[in-house]
């Protein structure tokens, strides 16, 4: 199996920036399969991480997409239950509301990225998508 190279094409500018690109090279690796398995590019799998976690500082343990437990779902693992905002239909002035929400929890960020697909694979409402 050959090893695929990833490399930043500029040099940071800033701690941030660094801490962003090292983030994503750490995520490279587990995004692959996701991203083969959807016919889309790894680092769109990384980017969604990235839009629900805040680049990982808000990532409830190795959640890396946000994925809650829904008493409807099919998870039957840990969870852990977290603060978070909200907008219950456009309820609140503003369009949000703090809620305590159960957010599925993992023991490794592959788990993570496996269950990820899974989510996808078996919630309707990402068919519409083509992929599956």
């Amino acid at each position: 199996m050959s090893q695929i190279v990833y490399r930043i094409m500029k040099q940071p500018a800033s701690s941030a920036e660094q801490a962003r690109a090292a983030w994503v090279a750490k995520l490279m690796p587990g995004a692959e399969p996701t991203a083969r398995k959807l016919r889309i590019s790894p680092e769109a799998v990384i980017a969604q991480s990235a839009l629900e976690t805040g680049w990982g500082q808000k990532s409830i343990g190795f959640n890396i997409f946000g994925i809650k437990d829904h008493p409807n779902d099919n998870w039957h693992g840990k969870f852990q239950e977290v603060e978070t905002w909200e907008d219950e239909n456009g309820a609140a002035p503003g369009g949000v509301v703090r809620i305590v929400a159960r957010f599925r929890d993992y023991d490794s960020i592959d788990e993570s990225f496996a269950d990820h697909f899974r989510f996808l694979e078996e919630n309707g409402r990402y068919r519409a998508a083509g992929v599956f």
